[in-house]
C-alpha cells in the first residue's frame, strides 16, 4: 500500500516537471523567433531605403514567418507597390486589413488599393484597344501654278525720328510698398515654418514610439523638416529686408535720389549640409 502511494507521488512530480520543461522550450523558441524577426526586419528596412524592393520583400516575408505582425504585411505591400507590382501590392494590402481590421491607416490603405486597381484597369483597356492604322488622307489633285510675278519695289519710308526722353525717377513710395510686401511674405513664411516644423516633430515622435518602423512616416518627416528650415530662413530674411526698406524710406523720405539708386537682391544658398538664402543691398 505504501509503495503505491510513493509511486503515485513520483508520477505526479514527473508530470509537473514535464509541463515546466515544455513551457520553457516554447518560451525559448518564441524568443528566438522574435530575435530572428527583428534581424530580418532591420535587413529589409535597409534594402527598402536603397531601393532594392524585391530583396526587401523577401526579408519582410521571413520576418513575418517568425512573428505574425500585420505591419510586416503592410511593408510587403508597400515594397510591391514601389516595385511596379500592383496586383501583389493589392493582395498584401487586403491581407493587412484582414489581419488588422482596426488599423488606424485603413482609409489610406483603401485609397492606395483604389489607385492601383485604376492603374490595372487602364492598362487592361489599353491592351484591349485594337491597333487600327491611321486613316489615309486623299492626296490633292496636282495643279499648275502660274509663274510668279515679282511685285514692284515698294517706296522706302524715311527712318523714324527717335527723341531721347529722360526716364522718370522712381518714387520712394514704391520702395515702401516693396517693404510692406516683403514683411508680409516674411510673416507668412515664418508661420509656414512653424507649422511644418511641428508636423515634422510629430512624425519623428511617431517613428520613435511606433511599434514598428514605417519608412513613409520617416520620409514625410524629413521632407517637412526641410520645408520648415527653408521657409524659416526665407521668412526671416524677407521680414528683415522689408523692415530695412521701411526704415530707410521712413527716415529719408525727403531724399528721393538715394531711394531711387538703392538696389536689393535675394539669392538662394545651397551647401553640402544646409539650405538658405542671402540678401544683398547696394546704396
Amino acid at each position: 500500500m505504501n509503495n503505491c502511494k510513493v509511486l503515485r507521488r513520483v508520477a505526479g512530480v514527473a508530470v509537473v516537471l514535464a509541463i515546466f520543461a515544455t513551457a520553457s522550450v516554447a518560451h525559448a523558441q518564441s524568443a528566438e523567433q522574435k530575435k530572428a524577426a527583428k534581424e530580418y526586419f532591420e535587413q529589409a528596412r535597409r534594402l527598402y531605403d536603397v531601393g532594392k524592393y524585391q530583396e526587401a520583400i523577401e526579408a519582410y516575408q521571413k520576418a513575418y514567418l517568425n512573428v505574425e505582425d500585420p505591419v510586416f504585411l503592410y511593408n510587403i505591400a508597400q515594397s510591391h507597390r514601389l516595385n511596379n507590382q500592383p496586383e501583389d501590392a493589392i493582395r498584401f494590402y487586403k491581407n493587412y486589413l484582414r489581419r488588422s481590421p482596426d488599423a488606424t491607416n485603413r482609409g489610406e490603405v483603401e485609397k492606395k488599393m483604389e489607385d492601383l486597381q485604376k492603374e490595372l484597369d487602364d492598362k487592361a483597356k489599353g491592351a484591349n484597344k485594337p491597333n487600327t492604322p491611321p486613316p489615309v488622307e486623299p492626296r490633292p489633285a496636282e495643279t499648275i501654278s502660274p509663274p510668279a510675278v515679282e511685285p514692284p519695289p515698294a517706296a522706302t519710308a524715311p527712318p523714324p525720328v527717335v527723341i531721347d526722353t529722360p526716364a522718370p525717377k522712381p518714387e520712394g513710395g514704391r520702395w515702401r510698398t516693396t517693404g510692406f510686401v516683403l514683411a508680409g511674405v516674411g510673416g507668412a513664411l515664418f508661420v509656414t515654418s512653424v507649422i511644418t516644423g511641428s508636423l515634422a516633430n510629430k512624425a519623428a515622435k511617431d517613428v520613435e514610439k511606433g511599434p514598428t518602423f514605417d519608412p513613409d512616416v520617416e520620409s514625410r518627416g524629413k521632407s517637412l523638416n526641410t520645408v520648415a528650415i527653408v521657409t524659416g530662413v526665407l521668412g526671416v530674411l524677407s521680414g528683415v529686408t522689408g523692415g530695412v526698406l521701411l526704415w530707410m524710406n521712413g527716415s529719408s523720405s525727403g531724399n528721393a535720389e538715394t531711394a531711387s539708386t538703392s538696389r536689393l537682391a535675394l539669392s538662394p544658398v545651397v551647401g553640402g549640409g544646409y539650405t538658405g538664402a542671402e540678401a544683398t543691398f547696394r546704396f
